[in-house]
């Protein structure tokens, strides 16, 4: 493993193996990666090309045979210094010369099915014309998805690892947007300091960060930083986090501009409480629905009521949400290495009271993964 090589050889080549196995269970010939999750996952590679649509990066993953890269001229040397492939296929020019490429890979004599991501929780990262390219000269695509969450749901002991290092950053930037306060401040400011303080505590991106504050805006809650002026009797609420090699935080904080106010605190009691009573109950053989029916008694004996079709949490890993999701309706059991972000919520129009933890599904429970949140609401700049 290079200083350039952020993920062991080892860890992607057991993913690689893993994922071939479940392909020939399937009767699939080979995979064909287009997302930077996927990609990421199965060769190792880290660029922030995947933010540019007109020259994608695929991986091509057969049941036998060397995995393969595609990717522009520009990108094999990065590919060749932070990827584990068999080889890399480099094209000139934009993402119609990608898919010539492609297709002449995954065209040939006795080549089976090919599996793409079509499935829920996936997205290409080539447009559709080019997917129904692709169709037409290679054949009907079958869908990866769930070979790929069957695999991606259970984190290994180094995925684990880097979870925890992005809940470590993320407490850390927390914590400094909270004691930079100052009278005065805007949502901006306080986002500025946040940021800043994500990629100082060593992130490799600042991620999702979400934000929004004061009466009227608590329904916001995938809002940005505006600059509206924080003022005594607000609440601030903060959602996301950052990335560490590629592995997402997802936490949401609330402060008080000031003493917060009446009957604020007891709400807020109430959503980490059912939080809390989540990862306590959680373990291997409960399922989702089970979850979500902790997190209602816990609202009831509050006084509270969850609403049927609200999600209470969901997966975590290389994307900001992933399977499963904490739904009545979907049941999914638990298993070891499972990351999951809770995070039931209480909407008012006085405030939003929502505190979601991430945590690991463990042999005999859970534990956290992202740093704790405060047993009451904190002050800014307290």
């Amino acid at each position: 493993m290079t200083a350039a090589h952020e993920v062991p050889q080892g860890e992607v080549e057991r993913r690689v193996g893993a994922l071939r196995e479940r392909l020939a269970a399937a009767g699939l010939e080979r995979a064909l990666l287009t997302s930077e999750p996927n990609v990421h996952y199965l060769s190792g590679i880290r660029t922030p090309s995947f933010h540019s649509n007109s020259r994608p990066l695929a991986l091509v993953v057969p049941v036998d045979g060397p995995t393969v890269l595609v990717c522009s001229r520009s990108q094999a040397p990065n590919a060749e210094a932070t990827a584990w492939v068999g080889d890399i296929a480099p094209f000139e020019g934009f993402e119609a010369e990608a898919v010539t490429v492609l297709t002449d890979l995954l065209q040939g004599a006795g080549v089976g099915p090919v599996a793409a991501e079509l499935g829920d929780d996936t997205r290409p990262g080539v447009s559709g014309s080019s997917l129904m390219t692709l169709q037409r000269d290679v054949g009907p695509l079958a869908d990866v998805a769930p070979c790929l969450w069957e695999l991606r749901t259970v984190k290994s002991d180094w995925e684990i690892a880097a979870l925890r290092e992005a809940g470590r950053i993320n407490g850390a930037a927390f914590d400094a947007a909270r004691a930079a306060y100052r009278p005065g401040m805007t949502e901006r400011d306080v986002y500025a300091v946040w940021g800043s303080a994500v990629m100082a505590s060593g992130a490799d991106s600042p991620g999702y960060l979400a934000m929004h504050s004061g009466p009227g805006n608590y329904r916001r809650v995938s809002g940005l930083a505006g600059d509206r002026v924080l003022t005594e009797g607000d609440l601030l609420w903060l959602d996301g986090g950052p990335r560490w090699r590629g592995y997402w935080s997802d936490v949401t904080r609330t402060f008080a501009v000031g003493e917060p106010q009446a009957g604020h605190q007891d709400l807020y009691a109430a959503s980490r409480a059912a939080t809390y009573a989540v990862m306590a109950a959680s373990g291997p053989g409960l399922s989702t629905t089970d979850l979500f029916d902790v997190v209602a008694r816990a609202f009831r004996d509050a006084g509270l009521e969850i609403g049927s079709a609200t999600r209470i949490g969901h997966g975590l890993g290389l994307q900001l949400t992933e399977p499963p999701s904490l739904l009545p309706s979907v049941p999914v059991r638990l298993a070891p290495g499972m990351v999951l972000a809770v995070e039931p919520g209480i909407a008012r129009p006085d405030g939003y009271f929502n505190v979601e933890e991430n945590f690991l599904v463990t042999a005999d429970g859970a534990e956290l993964v992202s740093a704790p949140s405060a047993p009451t609401i904190l002050t800014l700049g307290a």
